[in-house]
């Protein structure tokens, strides 16, 4: 909840009916909810010593994008996300790079959008669970408390112009 990068334009555009996924979309990726982070932190600040410790702070499993879309829809009520081949989703990137520097719009599909799409981005949390930690969220209760901010987010007039409440 709160956070409006990649995955909430993803829930926005599933939402509108407006969510392709490219070919397979069978590219892994990693996620982490805000719960999962700071009990990371938590768990970790009074355990290790003292010196430099990495450790991938993700939730417990990794979904791939067809997936995380999938299960976005079913949160959301929505029909599952359409498919596109990847050859026209890319020639659709290159038009939306076009009209972005002719237009100075922000184009929803460029070649950018389109390469973080297709990307894996799998990291494992291993490390961090042999530390001891136990995620106290899963993947699926964080999209949905997610889904339910983004429900209650109040929506900018552009959205809501031209709507009228029944009375």
């Amino acid at each position: 909840p709160g956070n409006t990068a990649n995955i909430y334009s993803m829930v926005k555009a599933i939402d509108r009916g407006m969510f392709f996924l490219v070919g397979e979309n069978a590219n892994v990726k990693s996620v982490v909810s805000v719960r999962n982070v700071a009990a990371a932190v938590a768990h970790l600040l009074p355990r290790v010593d003292p010196g430099l410790h990495i450790f991938n702070v993700v939730d417990r499993e990794s979904y791939s994008v067809r997936e995380l879309a999938s299960l976005a829809a079913r949160l959301l009520g929505k029909p599952q996300p359409r498919t596109l081949p990847v050859p026209l989703a890319k020639a659709a990137a290159a038009s939306g790079d076009l009209l972005s520097r002719l237009s100075h719009c922000d184009m929803p599909l460029t070649c950018a959008r389109l390469g973080a799409l297709l990307e894996t981005t799998h990291f494992s949390a291993q490390k961090l669970m042999d530390a001891g930690f136990v995620h106290p969220q899963s993947t699926e209760e964080a999209f949905a408390e997610m889904i339910a901010w983004y429900r209650n987010e109040p929506k900018p007039a552009s959205v809501t112009a031209g709507i009228k409440s029944p009375q």
